[in-house]
């Protein structure tokens, strides 16, 4: 009995640890929170991170994010846009 509840335990642990670092990459603060909050013995964790899974890998490719554009402000993106502002693999005036 003692070992079950210890594996339903482990199990669940695993499962949740999971989906809260998927929810914390993709910045669902809902779902992060709901982890938080429920329980669920990992089957909600299962298919939520089953169904971002199949949504990352679609047929346009890999879902590539890089969070170094989430910190700048629009000031500073349209600059680079426009090309006065260097970033790494650009020279400065080029589109």
């Amino acid at each position: 009995m003692f070992l079950g509840i210890l594996l339903l335990l482990l199990w669940s642990l695993i499962w949740k640890s999971w989906a809260l670092w998927v929810a914390g990459t993709n910045r669902e603060k809902k779902w992060f929170i709901f982890f938080c909050l429920f329980n669920t013995a990992g089957l909600i964790e299962i298919l939520y991170i089953y169904y971002k899974k199949k949504k990352k890998t679609s047929p346009d490719g890999p879902h590539t994010h890089t969070h170094e554009n989430y910190f700048l402000n629009k000031k500073t993106k349209a600059s680079i846009k426009r090309g006065l502002i260097r970033t790494p693999g650009r020279r400065l005036g080029t589109a």
